[in-house]
This record gives C-alpha cells, structure tokens and sequence, in this order.
C-alpha cells in the first residue's frame, strides 16, 4: 500500500502537478507525527500567549507596585494628620487647662505663693493684692519673713524647715503678716512640700486672711466666759439665797401654824382667812425653795458619773411615788432598761419628774404611763408615754424653761421648774430632751443619754 502511494505521487510529479504530490505526502505523513506538529504548533502559540501575558504582568506590576506605594504614602499622610490633630487638641486642652488653673489662682481668695528653702519668694498669685494688700511684683524675690511679725517669725520657719525635711509633707500655722498698709493682719498659713516635683521645685504656700475670724473666735471666748461667770455666779445665788432663806421660812412657817392652831375659830372670819393665807404661803415658799436648790445642785452639786442600773433608778422613783400612784389609781408599764454612764440620784429625780407629771396632769381616766428604751447609734433614746390631758406643740419647748407654767396653780399645782430640771440633769449627761405630745391625746417625754460600749438592754428571765 505504501508502494502505492509512491507510485501515486511520482506519477502526480510526472503529470507536473507538484500541489496535488505534497498534499498527498501529508496525508501520508503518519498521524503521530501530525500530532506532535499540532502539539507543537500549540506550544508556539502558548509561548506567544505566556510572552503577552508576562510583558502584562511586568506593565501590571510596575503600576500595582506605584499603587501600593502610594496608598501607603497616604495612609502614612492620614495617619501623621491624625498623630497633628490629636497633638493639637491635647495641646489645646492643655492650654485651656492652663488657662482654667491660672485663672483659679489668679481669683481664688487665697494667696498662693512658691518659696525655697530659704523663704525667698519666687511665685505669687495677684489675689496678694486683694488679701495682703501687696501687689506680687513687691513680693517676688523678698524673704516671706520680712513681713511677718518679729514675734512669729521662728514659728514660721520652723513650719518651713519642718516641711522641707518631709517629703509632701503638710503643715498649718498661723502668723501675723504686715499689709502695705502698715498694719498687721492674722493669716493661716498651709506649706506643702513640692520640692521633688520638677515643675514645681519649691514649697507651695497658701495664706488666708483671718483676723476677723480670730476676732470673732476671742469675742466669742469671753462671751462664753462671761456666761459661765454669771451661771456660775447664778448658781451661787440660788443656792446661797434658797439655803439663807430657810431658816426665816422655817420660823415664819411655825409660828404660822401654830398661830392657825392656837387661835382657829378664836377670832373673827376674816383673821381665820388671812391665817390661813400665811400657812398657805410658807408652805407653797418652801416647795419653791426646795426646787431651786434641787435646779442649782445639779451643776454644782453633782456627783461623777459612773454605770447606773435603770432598772434600779426606776424602782427607787417608783418607791418615791407609791403614794401618787395609789390615789390616782395610775399603771406604770415597762420594757427592759439598760445600764448607762450618769449619776443614780439625778437620774432618779429626772424619772420621778417625768412620770411624776404622767400622773399629774391626767384627764378623767386612771393614769397609764409606758417607760421605754432602744439603741440609737450611740445612744439610749428613752421615752415615757401617758395617756393625760397633752400639750399644745407650740408650748413644747416653752415648758422646760424655768418658772413657765401652762396651767394656773388651782389647776395644778407645782413651781414650773420640774423639767427644767429635767433638761439641766440630761444636758449634765451629754444628752437632749423633748416632747411630742397633742392636747387631749397624751404626751411622750423622750430623752437621751450616752451608751456604755458594747452595752446591752438586758432581757427579762
């Protein structure tokens, strides 16, 4: 066959028809070898293919690369304007700050100053003008110590030795500062060590002007001094005039009644009456002086105080006022009291008053009367509770003044000092007394009174 061939294509060369002989011989061609010529014919175009494709990726790359560096260059640029714009709004926060701080030294009404070690003055606000009368420039540069008064002086620089030796150390004086115009005023001087903080390198002092504070201080000084003289003098008085006065009183009550008892119904009406009158007098005379040697012994007469059973205390008021309490019919109820830090017989006399008026000023019912006591923080807030004939609440405080009486003495009878010596009893024992009370709806008496530490209302059984 392949002879055929041959044959076929010479006879085609011999005719001259040379086109026709070479397509033969390519259809003769064994197809292996047209399939390599067709891989590669097609590796030739995938060589021009690749080369088109890296001469793009080179063209490509030098654009991505420009890309990229300039996208890098602007978030680098964004970024730097955003370190400026952070750096700008801290910078002016900080002014603004600086701005809120000198105007706060500036107006403050106190001076503030920086001295070294040596009191020479380095910095001060403009409030020196409004409080010391001197302007800073006269200030700057002097010693702190030539305006202060010879006599205070060492105590001033012993508070600044003192400061300067402790690290942020906090110290207070007071001295006597020389005004431009030449007198002195009293200024408070705080000195706080700052001479370890680089800004500040120094010690800071404030001062304040306080005379009229110190004025005010003495005035009040003697004003109190005065008004324990004249209680104390006072309390004198009342005891010395109530003690002289008994024996006159005494006489004068005995030859009263034994006057009533010789000549009863001897003489006419009017003699008996009038007798009658100066019995009635004298003794009325001696409760009231009684009553103001009980009111002025409390302050001067008064025992130390020391742990006082209540429960005691109660019992002996209760003993004193059995006999109240059995023609009134009255009902005394208690809770448990505890022991607290008084005197036994003033505090006695304070029970026996109080329930003492329970019983007093009752209505038409039998009296009932409820002593109690709880813990407030630090102290024993007692209370006693009637069920008597009240009291108006714009009279609450009246009532424990001396000589004030609500009711006239045929009402009820009584001097109108028994709860001022309630009060002055509970003062004496660092406590306070009041009343809450409605007309016609009986009336509560609280008090206080100092609790002993870790002291406890005992319980029944």
């Amino acid at each position: 066959m392949y002879s055929e061939a041959i044959e076929a294509e010479f006879n085609l060369l011999a005719g001259g028809k040379i086109q026709e002989a070479r397509d033969l011989d390519k259809r003769r061609v064994d197809p292996s070898y047209e399939a390599l010529l067709q891989a590669l014919s097609e590796a030739a175009s995938f060589h021009d293919r690749s080369a088109q494709w890296n001469q793009f990726i080179g063209q490509a790359g030098s654009i991505l690369i420009a890309v990229l560096a300039l996208g890098f260059f602007l978030l680098r640029f964004e970024r730097a304007r955003g370190y400026a714009r952070v750096a700008e709004a801290e910078h002016n926060a900080l002014r603004r700050s600086e701005e809120r701080f000198r105007s706060l030294v500036e107006n403050a009404s106190n001076v503030i100053a920086i001295v070294d070690t040596g009191a020479a003055v380095r910095y001060v606000s403009d409030s020196s003008m409004r409080v010391v009368g001197c302007r800073p420039d006269e200030l700057t540069g002097k010693a702190l110590l030539g305006y202060v008064h010879p006599d205070d002086r060492e105590k001033l620089e012993a508070v600044l030795s003192s400061c300067a030796q402790e690290s942020r150390a906090v110290l207070t004086t007071e001295v006597r500062f020389k005004r431009s115009e030449g007198d002195w005023c009293t200024i408070e001087v705080v000195a706080s060590n700052r001479l370890s903080d680089p800004a500040i390198s120094g010690i800071v002092i404030t001062f304040r002007d306080i005379t009229e504070r110190m004025r005010a201080a003495e005035a009040l000084v003697q004003k109190a001094e005065e008004l324990a003289r004249s209680n104390t003098e006072l309390q004198q008085f009342a005891y010395v005039a109530s003690h002289d006065l008994q024996e006159p009183l005494r006489m004068l009550s005995s030859y009263s009644q034994l006057l009533s008892k010789r000549y009863q119904g001897k003489l006419d009406q009017k003699a008996d009456t009038y007798i009658g009158f100066i019995v009635d007098g004298a003794k009325r005379m001696q409760v009231l002086i009684n009553d103001l040697l009980t009111y002025s012994r409390v302050g001067t007469r008064g025992k130390p105080l020391g742990p006082t059973d209540c429960e005691a205390v109660l019992k002996a008021a209760l003993t004193s006022l059995q006999i109240a309490i059995r023609e009134s019919g009255a009902v005394v109820t208690q809770d448990p009291l505890p022991t607290v830090m008084g005197e036994e017989s003033q505090l006695g006399q304070l029970f026996q008053n109080l329930i003492g008026n329970g019983i007093k000023y009752r209505n038409s019912s039998a009296p009932k009367i409820h002593v109690s006591c709880r813990q407030e923080a630090g102290d024993w807030l007692f209370s006693m509770k009637d069920n008597g004939i009240g009291i108006d609440p714009q009279y609450a405080e009246r009532i424990f003044i001396i000589f004030q009486r609500l009711h006239t003495r045929e009402e009820y009878p009584g001097t109108g000092i028994g709860l001022a010596v309630c009060r002055k009893i509970v003062e004496r024992h660092g406590g306070r007394i009041w009343v809450e009370s409605e007309v016609g709806k009986g009336a509560t008496f609280y008090f206080t009174l100092p609790a002993l530490v870790a002291e406890k209302i005992p319980t029944n059984g």
